[in-house]
């Protein structure tokens, strides 16, 4: 996943040479989850950027990585200023990760009001492929509902007449749903958004 993150910042690279060109090392910022039972997606996020820098020396394009890793705590408040204390305090370069679409959808503004890129390693909220698509983020996943919409036509295909929609209440779950029911054919008997987060509903035999 993350060789992925560093072809594109390798791209971003050369769009803003001139400017990183003059430092002694590319700095980049990574926001992903540490803490709450969340974190072990995190934590696998995290050795796979410690990983792959081994894999390249810890350069890019000749110059020395600096990476700062913050932990956004599953929550769109935090993950947000964790993203500023990057953008604003460490002046990275880029800033990376993400795992959760509401945080991302949070901390968007904070890097591409900035002038910075914004490289998402996972969360792909449908917003930011429409409404706030900007020329400064990239995304090296998906668009959440891509793959629901894709169901949704293999089910008809499949002569399929009526399903039940269950998702997590949270950004991703609510564009996952939406891509599934715009191009669904058949009847929609209901639809569920499940507690998320903390509070996580865990018991699904009501």
């Amino acid at each position: 996943m993350f060789i992925r993150i560093i072809r594109t910042v390798l791209v971003a690279s050369a769009i803003a040479i001139t400017g990183v060109a003059q430092a002694d090392s590319v700095k980049i910022g990574f926001v992903t989850t540490l803490t709450t039972p969340a974190g072990v997606i995190g934590e696998d996020m995290k050795n796979s950027v410690m990983l792959a820098l081994e894999h390249i020396g810890n350069r890019m394009g000749n110059l020395d990585v600096e990476l700062i890793i913050e932990d956004d705590g599953f929550k769109p408040d935090i993950g947000k200023q964790k993203t500023d204390k990057l953008v604003k305090q460490d002046d990275v370069d880029f800033v990376a990760g993400y795992i959760w679409s509401h945080v991302l959808l949070a901390s968007m503004n904070s890097v591409t009001g900035a002038d910075k890129f914004l490289i998402s390693a996972n969360a792909g909220p449908s917003q930011i492929a429409g409404e706030r698509c900007h020329p400064n983020f990239f995304s090296t996943s998906w668009q959440n509902d891509q793959t629901p919409m894709a169901l949704g036509e293999y089910l008809n295909q499949e002569g399929v007449k009526s399903i039940y929609i269950m998702a997590p209440n949270y950004a991703a779950g609510k564009d996952m749903a939406a891509g599934v029911e715009s191009v669904f054919k058949g009847e929609i008997k209901g639809k569920d958004l499940t507690k998320w987060g903390a509070d996580a509903q865990l018991d699904f035999s009501a």
